[in-house]
């Protein structure tokens, strides 16, 4: 019998009195847990969010924080820099004293500069110096020596001593040098060579620098014959010889007579009134 009265209450439990608000509480029961549960979950993912937003605000408000500091700072460098130069610029006496650091520059410029030219100036006069005195021995060995060539060599020791003597101003004594390579000369050459009528004429420049313009005259004159005679006497080799030929080629002579009578109408124009 007690078993059967327990298989009815499970069979008309729902019949029983307070059945169905006990079932109802319950399921109601397990409803609310199901919510809370729900909202415990809810809650935690917003505060992960809101912590995560919190985050990078904070990160977005200490970047712009830095920005702004690093801003002031150059802004803060800039007025300081401004206010150092305001502050020299008002001190009594400094604008003056800059001016004078300034012109001790310029002047110490323009001494660097003269100090330049000097040394060119001493380089210059010691490669003439050193110049002259090798020629002087080469003229001095060559003049200790005889025979023709050798005499040649030291007219033209004598030539390039005069060379030397107009460069340094020194005009008087590079006459007296072309004087003496004239003299050799004539004691070797032929009359009509070249080479006399080049020193003929280098002696008239160097006379000419001398402010001896009538000495000067002279020479370029004598300069004018030698070329004449010369010319007199290729032209008349030329008649001699003819037109060149396979075994007489006077082309050499040609070329020469073309070259003087090129060179003359020059000579000729400096001895003319």
């Amino acid at each position: 019998m007690l078993q059967l009265a327990r298989m009815e209450m499970g069979v008309f439990g729902s019949g029983i009195p307070g059945g169905e608000e006990r079932n109802e509480k319950e399921a109601s029961g397990s409803e609310e847990e199901d919510v809370e549960d729900t909202n415990e979950e809810g809650e935690e993912e917003t505060k992960e969010e809101g912590e995560d937003e919190t985050k990078e605000e904070g990160e977005d408000e200490t970047k712009e924080e830095e920005k702004s500091d690093v801003t002031k700072d150059e802004d803060h460098v800039a007025e300081s820099s401004k206010a150092d130069d305001g502050a020299v610029d008002a001190l009594p006496g400094c604008g003056d004293e800059m001016e004078e650091v300034n012109a001790d520059r310029t002047g110490s410029s323009k001494m660097d500069e003269n100090q330049v030219e000097q040394s060119d100036q001493t380089t210059d006069s010691e490669t003439l110096q050193i110049a002259w005195e090798t020629l002087e021995l080469a003229r001095i060995v060559f003049s200790r020596q005889s025979g023709q060539e050798h005499k040649l060599n030291e007219a033209e020791a004598h030539l390039r001593l005069a060379e030397v003597g107009l460069e340094t101003g020194q005009y008087d004594q590079a006459v007296g040098d072309i004087q003496q390579c004239l003299a050799l000369q004539s004691s070797v050459l032929e009359p009509d060579d070249r080479r006399l009528a080049e020193t003929y004429y280098s002696l008239a420049l160097a006379l000419a620098q001398a402010e001896r313009f009538d000495d000067a005259v002279g020479e370029f004159k004598h300069a004018s014959q030698v070329l004449n005679m010369r010319i007199a006497n290729i032209k008349q080799k030329l008649q001699v010889t003819g037109e060149p030929t396979a075994d007489n080629n006077n082309e050499k002579d040609r070329q020469e007579l073309s070259d003087l009578e090129a060179i003359l109408p020059d000579i000729q124009t400096k001895v003319s009134p």
